[in-house]
């Protein structure tokens, strides 16, 4: 275990990384030096992340990335509370080699219980590929190959477990075309991943949304027009009940924050496809990371054209690994209902997230208009007035968020925009 970049010494990486069992007896070059450069600054980041270039020592690889834990302590103690980086650990080491989608292999993993102290080492996405993986840019947003592609990727993610969260998987492990089989534990495989919209995170996601919604409102006007006020108003009440129409359907594992920033395409038209940052992963009805995608990655203007496609890209994909009894009428009302509960995130980043820096306050702003227009597109409004009047409880947590909101208000300022702490403000 290791506290931060200094740490990432020539002797600490090739111990960290060097292969168990017969493989430790091969005769491996030792690493001469290490350049650790910090990465993803600006783009929302949660933990701080390293690509360490490593010279010498030719059984090591050019690069791996190293992921330590935020830095700043009010992000830490709430990635502690919603326990982001024991999900991301067990994820890396128990699911991702299960699935039928690319990610990094988990080259050397520690997280400490008590503490929720991590360190990860990972296998470099960039160097896949013959060195050309492609990122992308969330804010210049995905074109429709790359549309199509993450939502048959998406299908590979949630095949495996679909309707079978109590499922045990043998695991492979290792990245490109070599990998290696493990035997399962008598665990099963998503133990330690909770519903990402269980009953209590509900009701308090509700009172988050409720209360940062006049920041929202104040942050972005733009994004806003008076409809738009006044239905996203309207809203608030119901949240909790639109988040269990949306949990409702088979359960599967679920990525959690599938957009763009934690993507990577290979450059040639080969369909080659990676995805990161699994902090976020949980169980849930896999349509959440469909329409998260779409409300989030896709560009306003091509959106309306190509989502029934992606939407039969990704059930057909289901179908073709072996997911049956789930019709594409089922696929597009979950989906409706999952395009309406991603605007309760896109509302709380953007009325309690600390958007100080620039990009992360075009981001915000971005993705609430896009899930604006999304939810335009496939009527998601309509969801308000068919549920028809809240229940006590619901009103009951909106008057407590309007309330705090309300004093917080009277005690700080709004931002509006970079470089000014919004009363919110995490």
């Amino acid at each position: 275990m290791i506290d931060g970049p200094e740490a990432i010494t020539p002797r600490w990486l090739a111990e960290a990384i060097v292969p168990q069992g017969p493989a430790r007896r091969r005769s491996r070059g030792g690493i001469e030096s290490v350049h650790a450069r910090e990465i993803g600054t600006g783009v929302g980041q949660l933990s701080r992340i390293f690509r360490v270039e490593i010279s010498g020592g030719e059984d090591f690889p050019a690069s791996v990335v190293v992921k330590l834990p935020s830095d700043d302590p009010q992000a830490f103690r709430m990635c502690r509370r919603m326990s982001l980086y024991r999900r991301e650990f067990l994820a890396y080491r128990r699911v991702t080699p299960a699935l039928g989608v690319e990610t990094p292999s988990l080259l050397f993993g520690a997280f400490d219980m008590r503490t929720h102290r991590f360190v990860l080492v990972l296998d470099d996405v960039a160097n896949w590929w013959d060195g050309q993986a492609r990122g992308r840019d969330q804010l210049q947003g995905a074109d429709a190959s790359e549309a199509r592609l993450a939502a048959r990727a998406a299908a590979d993610i949630h095949a495996p477990f679909w309707d079978r969260t109590d499922r045990t998987i043998v695991r492979r492990y290792g990245g490109g075309s070599e990998s290696r089989v493990a035997q399962a534990s008598s665990e099963h495989t998503l133990s330690g991943f909770r519903e990402i919209f269980r009953p209590l995170v509900r009701w308090a996601l509700q009172f988050v949304y409720v209360k940062s919604l006049p920041v929202a409102h104040a942050r972005f006007p733009e994004a806003f027009g008076s409809r738009h006020r006044e239905l996203a108003s309207a809203f608030g009440p119901l949240v909790a009940a639109q988040l269990a129409a949306a949990s409702s359907g088979p359960k599967t594992f679920i990525h959690g924050d599938y957009r763009l920033d934690n993507m990577f395409f290979s450059p040639r038209e080969d369909g080659r496809f990676a995805i990161v940052d699994w902090q976020a992963a949980a169980t849930g009805c896999g349509l959440y990371d469909l329409a998260y995608f779409a409300c989030t990655s896709v560009r306003r203007a091509s959106r309306p054209r190509i989502e029934g496609e992606l939407l039969e890209e990704y059930h057909g994909r289901l179908r073709a690994l072996g997911v049956r009894d789930f019709s594409i009428e089922e696929c597009r009302v979950l989906y409706r209902a999952s395009v309406l509960a991603c605007l309760v995130r896109q509302v709380i980043v953007a009325g309690s997230a600390n958007l100080d820096h620039e990009r992360a306050h075009r981001l915000a702003r971005t993705c609430l208009r896009r899930t604006l227009h999304a939810i335009d597109g496939v009527d998601g409004w309509a969801h308000i007035a068919s549920a028809g009047r809240s229940s006590a409880m619901g009103w009951a947590v909106t008057r407590l968020a309007h309330h705090v909101a309300t004093r917080s208000s009277a005690g700080g300022r709004t931002q509006a925009g970079p470089g000014r702490r919004s009363v919110g403000s995490r």
